[in-house]
């Protein structure tokens, strides 16, 4: 498989020629999606030759798309919240400069990083700016858009509006032959959908009909990332094959992805997730009876290291943390837990509905018509 068409296009378009602006606008397009694609070294390498180029700042539609390629190499590379500063400053020139391609395609960007550092409300104005500047045949703002309230629905446990979204991202992804925006896409869905089975297995067990669905959906994933040849989301695979390991009573399984991960350190979130990885790690080594391992693991994890942690994620790790002490039979480190996961549970709760009020606004068929 070509590594996507998008990128042949823009090859081909390249190598024919044109004017200066044309040219860098291209080569920064080109950039950003060899940073999706996890070709980091190639992205640094382009971005460096644009800077020497136009970083005098005499083309300002090419300095926007430099500082928007900027962003998301920084934001695949490490997951780093410097990419939200770099995307701000390209979004503020954009709408400053009434460019309405460069504002769809930095807001959505924007929309899609605040996102993930779960700065909703900074979300849904870079949602709203790309909605007040997009057009139809804009397919890479409007896949990243559709693709980020995809995932901001289903983070507000409305799937089933998340997967019409989901569908809109897959549509303008198909048109643009972006193999990373539909690789994202077939991880997002799977990803998200999983981790919300671990929140509802906190509180109560999920049905095995789900877990096979959600297996498949990662596995699906997974393959689709070797065909289209992908590597920036790897580090997130692993953890979602890890929790549906978790999910399917697979614990031996799922101890060996994540003691590599908590080794490794690889990043899964802009937030740090270690405290959490160990708390699974815990629980998984305490169900494959490697008890002596989960209780040095249990009782050598402050529960303050968790409170950085979003509360969907400490839901998940305090209960699998509580259930990892009351396998090992640590009554005291059990307790602490679910008092811990009762708070957690509280502040979700608070969290989902919150973002649920957001995300009115996007929810019927004429937001989704406009995109």
């Amino acid at each position: 498989m070509s590594q996507s068409p998008y990128i042949d296009r823009l090859r081909l378009a390249i190598a024919q020629g044109g004017d200066p602006t044309t040219q860098g606008m291209r080569k920064a397009l080109l950039a950003a999606c060899r940073a999706r694609l996890g070709d980091f070294e190639t992205a640094e390498a382009e971005i460096s030759k644009l800077r020497s180029e136009f970083g005098d700042g005499r083309n300002g539609r090419v300095s926007i798309m430099i500082m928007c390629a900027e962003a998301q190499l920084i934001y695949y590379k490490s997951l780093g919240e410097q990419a939200r500063d770099r995307m701000m400053r390209a979004q503020l020139l954009s709408v400053a400069g009434r460019d309405a391609e460069l504002s769809a395609l930095t807001s959505a960007w924007l929309a899609h990083i605040c996102f993930n550092l779960h700065r909703h409300e900074e979300m849904m104005r870079s949602a709203k700016t790309c909605l007040d500047t997009i057009s139809k045949e804009d397919h890479e703002a409007a896949s990243r858009l559709a693709l980020t309230l995809g995932d901001a629905f289903y983070a507000a446990e409305q799937p089933e509006v998340g997967n019409r979204w989901y569908a809109k991202a897959h549509e303008h992804a198909i048109k643009l032959g972006d193999h990373s925006t539909i690789g994202a896409l077939t991880y997002n869905r799977a990803a998200m959908g999983t981790f919300i089975a671990r929140v509802r297995a906190a509180d109560s067990s999920v049905d095995a009909e789900t877990v096979t669905r959600l297996a498949g959906e990662v596995r699906t994933a997974i393959n689709y990332q070797a065909i289209a040849q992908l590597t920036s989301l790897q580090a997130l695979l692993d953890y979602s094959l890890a929790s549906v390991h978790i999910l399917a009573g697979k614990h031996a399984e799922a101890a060996v992805i994540l003691d590599q991960m908590v080794a490794h350190g690889p990043s899964t979130s802009p937030i740090d997730r270690s405290p959490a990885l160990l708390c699974d790690l815990a629980l998984c080594l305490a169900r494959s009876n490697r008890l002596e391992e989960a209780r040095e693991r249990v009782v050598s994890l402050p529960l303050k290291q968790l409170s950085a942690c979003t509360p969907d994620d400490q839901v998940v790790a305090l209960a699998a943390l509580a259930e990892a002490a009351r396998t090992c039979g640590l009554s005291s480190e059990q307790t602490a837990a679910q008092e811990a996961l009762s708070a957690a549970r509280l502040e979700h709760r608070a969290a989902v509905t919150a973002l649920r009020s957001s995300l009115a606004g996007f929810g019927d068929a004429t937001a989704l018509a406009r995109v």
